[in-house]
């Protein structure tokens, strides 16, 4: 009985080591897999800055931290309202433009959503000239923002939202809480969602859903350098 046990102890000991390594195998693997995306979004970045500034519609831009620096960028673009989505970067001071702070981290816990209407009533209020909303590298937090403000005042879905706003500045990349909150707003402003959102490394079966325009594609979503831990979604069409 005692040898029966041993050997039963043996067999276990190798499923277990062979479960270890078949875990570390796979661990590796996704790794290898964001590193892929971490590149590719190295690559996508080279040739552009932060202090570019992307213009969403007539009188609304978006940008990261630096363009709002520029006295004169401000004053070439009409801005008379600053949106200052960070929890560092100060606001600047301009005659004649206003400057709100809407102090919220880059993290997919973080309640941007309880920010939607407030700023998107600023956007749509702000009579006297353009607005400028900008985080810190434009690609997370000010996209989202914009997104909310264009499904409540323009009255577009969440899809038609993101792919305005990306065909403007194409390398936005919003974190996974973001899109969550994104997709409860679109719920509760028309009552249903029109997009879902699916893991990069864990991708969905497309759903069936009429060919979009090449405009319209749908991209898989790399994560920021400045995060590069973070992971990101991206989304598909309903």
């Amino acid at each position: 009985m005692e040898m029966a046990d041993e050997g039963r102890n043996r067999d276990v000991g190798k499923l277990s080591r062979t479960n270890v390594l078949r875990t570390s195998a796979s661990e590796r693997q996704k790794e290898d897999q964001m590193r892929t995306v971490e590149l590719k979004c190295e690559r996508l970045h080279q040739g552009t800055s932060h202090m570019s500034i992307s213009q969403i519609t007539p009188t609304l831009f978006l940008s990261g931290a630096d363009a709002p620096l520029n006295q004169a960028l401000m004053t070439r673009k009409g801005i008379t309202l600053i949106v200052n989505v960070t929890l560092s970067h100060t606001c600047p001071i301009y005659p004649g433009v206003d400057c709100i702070r809407v102090a919220v981290s880059d993290l997919p816990n973080a309640r941007l959503g309880d920010h939607f209407d407030q700023v998107a009533a600023r956007i749509h209020g702000n009579r006297s000239g353009g607005t400028l909303v900008h985080c810190a590298a434009g690609m997370s937090r000010s996209p989202a923002l914009i997104m909310a403000y264009l499904m409540k005042y323009k009255k577009v879905t969440l899809q038609q939202a993101h792919n305005w706003v990306k065909d403007s500045r194409p390398y936005i990349c919003l974190n996974t809480g973001f899109w969550t909150q994104l997709l409860d707003y679109e719920k509760k402003l028309y009552g249903k969602n029109t997009v879902k959102v699916a893991e990069p490394l864990d991708p969905l079966p497309m759903p069936k859903t009429p060919k979009l325009p090449s405009k319209y594609s749908m991209r898989r979503c790399p994560p920021s350098p400045r995060l590069s831990r973070l992971r990101r979604f991206t989304f598909l069409a309903l």
